[in-house]
């Protein structure tokens, strides 16, 4: 079933970001918590966040990465460890940013 992001929940994760830690936020319809925010520094430019379990005792790690023209937004499969989604976005915004994108 696909899913989208909708326009309140990319305003959350892309503006004040304080209280995400402690209310968490919505993606695409469901309920995250933040597990890092590094979005604003440079070098990094991730955003580490963990899905609830769903109905079949899944959790999914996300990661939302910031380049000069975009953001770009990854989830993992419900085998992937968090380090993994991480990592791979983490290459990509680099590869991104060296290339002014």
């Amino acid at each position: 079933r696909e899913r989208w992001f909708h326009e309140e929940e990319l305003r959350q994760l892309l503006g004040d970001r304080q209280e995400l830690f402690v209310k968490g936020v919505r993606v695409a319809g469901e309920k995250c918590v933040l597990v890092k925010d590094e979005l604003d520094v440079e070098g990094s430019n991730i955003m580490n966040l963990r899905t609830q379990k769903n109905s079949e005792g899944n959790l999914f790690f996300l990661s939302i990465g910031k380049t000069a023209k975009t953001f770009v937004i990854v989830k993992g499969s419900a085998t992937a460890q968090g380090g993994q989604v991480a990592n791979k976005l983490y290459n990509t915004v680099k590869h991104l940013n060296e290339s002014k994108f």
